[in-house]
């Protein structure tokens, strides 16, 4: 298999996991899950994607009750946006006011 296949193939497992993590229940864990598949994304060179599953993180981290939870997951998203240059959206900021 080329690199060009290969490529293709990592961004169909990217994807299925992708539609797998909107499946956990327990919104700490999918967003430590999408976190993941963000840096994954990224990592790929495939940054609107990446873009679009931290946007969705985001309204994910919304919804997680526990303060402290909603911190620690808020934390490693940043981190995420710091390594890869990522600016804030204005969707993204006000997401970000809100919680």
């Amino acid at each position: 298999m080329n690199t060009a296949g290969r490529a293709e193939e990592a961004t169909a497992l990217l994807e299925e996991a992708a539609h797998l993590a909107e499946t956990v229940p327990q919104f700490t864990a999918r967003s430590a899950a999408f976190n993941e598949l963000v840096k994954r994304f990224a990592e790929s060179g495939q940054t609107a994607r990446a873009r679009s599953l931290a946007l969705e993180n985001l309204q994910i981290i919304r919804q997680i009750r526990d303060e402290s939870s909603r911190a620690v997951a808020l934390a490693a998203l940043s981190e995420i946006y710091k390594t890869n240059n990522f600016e804030l959206t204005d969707p993204e900021k006000t997401i970000v006011q809100a919680i």
